[in-house]
This record gives structure tokens, C-alpha cells and sequence, in this order.
């Protein structure tokens, strides 16, 4: 995240601070969010309720005058991919929050908020080249 100015970091909660969100359309239709940022706690929703974010890895740097970075990785079990199908497809949205004039960058085109499923991007998974 390209930042020439000092990132904010106005609080504990990374959703109160310059930060990046995961949100995964699940197979059970559930939605999987993940918002991370440095100097903050992970924050893990499932459908906008708050839980353990057990298994859930993030790594935050930041380099003065230029920015910072996030490292996430998430469970794939968690994400729930129906692993029936080859590939698979997940929907998702990543965005990035700039709270310096409520600055929002996405991934995909939003209209009013980053739970607009019908917009969310796709993911494929394929694993045919293992054969």
C-alpha cells in the first residue's frame, strides 16, 4: 500500500486504521472476511459477526515515507469450496481502506458497499495440472 504520508493508525481495531479486507463468498453462502492491518489486531467475520481467527496468518511491515505491506493467508477449509467440482470457483472482493479522506480501492467495481456479491470478482482454482 503506496503511502508517502504517515499511514493512520488511529486505533486498535484494524477496520479503525489504513487497512486491506478479504471478503469470500462461501459455497454455503456465507460471507468470509478478513480485514488486516499493521499495528492491528486480525479481525475475522463470518456474515459480519466477529470470531476466533484461528488459522488465519498475517504479516504487516511498514517502511517510513513509502508505505506499508500486508502478508494474509487464509485456510482453504475455511473458505468452504465445494472441492467436488474441478476447478473451483470462488467469488471474492479485495479492497484496500485509506482512512486519510475515506479513501476505498477494490478489486472489482462497487456501487454502494463491499458486500455487493453479484460484483465480486473470480477466483479458479484449478488442480487438473496435478494429474
Amino acid at each position: 500500500a503506496d503511502e508517502p504520508l504517515s499511514p493512520m493508525f488511529a486505533g486498535q481495531e484494524a477496520w479503525s486504521n489504513d487497512h486491506l479486507e478479504l471478503l469470500v463468498e462461501r459455497s454455503d453462502g456465507s460471507i468470509y472476511q478478513v480485514i488486516v492491518a499493521p499495528r492491528s489486531e486480525t479481525v475475522y467475520l463470518l456474515n459480519r459477526r466477529r470470531e476466533d481467527p484461528k488459522g488465519i496468518v498475517t504479516r504487516t511491515a511498514e517502511t517510513p515515507g513509502k508505505g506499508w505491506q500486508a502478508f494474509l493467508a487464509v485456510p482453504l477449509d475455511d473458505l468452504k469450496p465445494n472441492m467436488q467440482l474441478t476447478p473451483v470457483t470462488l467469488r471474492l472482493e479485495l479492497a484496500r481502506i485509506r482512512k486519510a479522506g475515506d479513501e476505498y480501492s477494490t478489486w472489482t467495481p462497487i456501487e454502494t458497499g463491499f458486500y455487493e456479491r453479484k460484483n465480486y470478482g473470480t477466483v479458479i482454482l484449478d488442480y487438473s495440472w496435478t494429474k
